[in-house]
């Protein structure tokens, strides 16, 4: 016993752990203070894990935590005696206490690895406060669900008494209602039976339909337009069976474009159960009939209307084949007149040549009277010519440049501008659709026109254009004599003349030429009234599809 004390609590001739540290100063409290505070915070974990087990004891695992106490605790002395054995050489005790440390040890890591699986298996807090929140859920469903039970219970109960009570009544009310749908059913006998007595007085024909074309019902009225004896002969085939035109594939398409959700109308050639061919008109729409979906057509016979529009169609083409004919005559005529009508004026201008004095001067101004005459023939027969070409012209929808169409106009004119010491402005103008030898007659008309009418000012004429939403409206204004304002809608008559020839040569055709060309282009022109320093002809011509509203600022040129 005394050799087990002398080995615990005897230095037995061992030196301090100082010696090996030289007794540095700084090495001895650098050792001392890290143990010291390694072990105070080791004794401080026991302490908050013994209180920790004390306080839950519903824990499962309290024995480990007790290890782990004891374990650490241990740890704890190993570093006290550290400091210890800084001056007092107990070996042997500091010996034991790590023995003790090592067994504690072993025992609380056998006992660790174990448990690492169920600990891994614990959950977390945060997943058990999930678990108890969908627990708290799921009982507060159950409580609603069983407190819905409960009210259903009693609402149920309720009703079946209300429903014993009805039912009662309505056993005594079973009768009086049996005689009412009797009255019902007769009621609806009748009116179905006036339906159909209407559908039969009615001109169109009701036809049901598959997908594939095959007839389902017919009604009496479609079975007479195709010269059926009755409905029922044509349930089961294909209504392509009595069908001429469209053919087969375009009556696929047909059913194909109703089906897609489509109300879809098409004309038809249909030959009838005689053999004659009539021209029919069909409306179709999906409907459904026994929870499937079908086509109903309503046809009608539009025979007399086709054969109206192609009698129409063959009158255009023999007014067309006139106006060729006619156009033909007329410039044939023209040159049959003038023909004559210049042999005159040779006649005339060599009789007045030769005559050399030997004619009175009431001779000479006859003879001269009679060529200024046919000279104003020969201008009538031309614009009357010129005028009846107007009404064939064709392709009025190709897109045309306004200023080009000006340029152009202009350039023919040349002349007579010089003659005239005229000045014209063109603004910006649009392209519009059109034709354009019709629309240079157009301007060069009333540019002839404003300079043909001048006033004793040099004549200033201004082109310009402005856009008007669905159209153009194209301004030739001048500074010439004007149009009085109550001949605004005469001027564009026929022959019709302001001024006597003498005073200013014309046929009284030019603005009626005009007026005809601008209609074939769906265009209107006029006098515009407000203006009274000369005269402003307005021509309103519509937009092209593409243009859109968009219009280019005018900028004027001069020519």
């Amino acid at each position: 016993m005394t050799d087990i004390f002398s080995f615990l609590f005897s230095d037995a001739g061992y030196t301090p752990h100082g010696y090996c540290l030289a007794w540095d100063p700084r090495l001895i409290f650098l050792h001392v203070f890290s143990d010291v505070l390694i072990a105070l915070s080791y004794f401080s974990i026991p302490v908050a894990l013994f209180y920790f087990a004390r306080r839950r004891p519903d824990l499962g695992y309290r024995k480990i935590v007790l290890l782990f106490a004891a374990f650490i605790f241990a740890c704890g002395l190993t570093h006290m005696f550290a400091v210890l054995t800084l001056w007092q050489p107990l070996y042997g005790l500091e010996g034991v206490v790590k023995l003790l440390t090592a067994i504690v040890s072993l025992a609380t890591a056998t006992i660790l690895w174990p448990l690492i699986p169920h600990l891994i298996a614990m959950p977390s807090a945060a997943q058990l406060r999930a678990a108890n929140a969908a627990l708290e859920r799921e009982v507060g469903e159950r409580r609603r669900a069983q407190q819905r039970l409960l009210e259903a219970n009693e609402a149920a109960e309720a009703r079946l008494n209300r429903r014993t009570a009805e039912m009662t009544e309505l056993n005594l009310q079973l009768s009086q209602q049996v005689s009412k749908h009797q009255a019902i059913e007769r009621e609806l006998a009748e009116t179905t039976a006036q339906f159909t007595d209407l559908a039969s007085r009615t001109k169109t024909g009701i036809i049901h339909e598959t997908e594939s074309g095959k007839v389902l019902r017919a009604s009496l009225q479609y079975a007479a337009l195709i010269g059926a004896e009755s409905p029922d002969e044509l349930i089961g085939r294909t209504a392509e069976e009595w069908i001429v035109e469209p053919d087969a594939e375009g009556m696929r398409s047909f059913r194909r474009a109703v089906f897609l959700g489509s109300r879809e109308s098409i004309e038809m050639r249909v030959r009838r159960a005689d053999g004659s061919l009539v021209d029919m008109e069909k409306v179709a729409a999906v409907s459904h009939y026994r929870g499937e979906p079908i086509i109903v057509g309503f046809v009608r016979d539009i025979t007399q209307r086709k054969t109206i529009e192609r009698e129409a169609e063959i009158a255009r083409l023999r007014m067309a084949r006139s106006n060729e004919d006619l156009e033909r005559f007329a410039s044939i005529a023209s040159h049959d007149l003038n023909a004559p009508l210049r042999h005159l004026r040779i006649i005339i201008d060599t009789v007045i040549e030769n005559a050399d004095g030997r004619l009175e001067q009431d001779s000479v101004k006859l003879l001269r009277q009679g060529y200024d005459a046919t000279e104003r023939m020969s201008a009538l027969i031309k614009d009357l010519l010129d005028f009846s070409r107007i009404g064939s012209i064709e392709n009025c929808d190709e897109p045309v440049d306004l200023n080009d169409i000006l340029k152009r106009s202009i350039a023919n004119l040349t002349e007579n501008i010089k003659t005239n010491d005229a000045m014209i402005e063109v603004g910006q103008l649009p392209s519009v659709s059109g034709n354009a030898g019709a629309l240079i007659h157009l301007w060069q008309n009333l540019l002839n026109n404003a300079m043909k009418y001048r006033s004793e000012r040099p004549p200033e004429i201004s082109v310009t254009a402005a856009d008007v939403g669905e159209g153009w409206e194209i301004a030739v204004t001048d500074n010439g004599m004007g149009v009085p304002a109550e001949q605004a809608d005469r001027i564009f008559e026929m022959h019709v003349r302001l001024h006597a020839y003498n005073d200013i040569p014309g046929s009284g055709i030019g603005l009626s030429a005009c007026r005809r060309v601008v209609e074939l282009h769906g265009g209107r022109i006029w006098l515009d009234t407000s203006y009274t320093d000369g005269a402003r002809f307005v021509v309103w011509l519509p937009k092209r599809p593409e243009s859109g509203g968009q219009a280019a600022v005018p900028q004027s040129r001069s020519a």
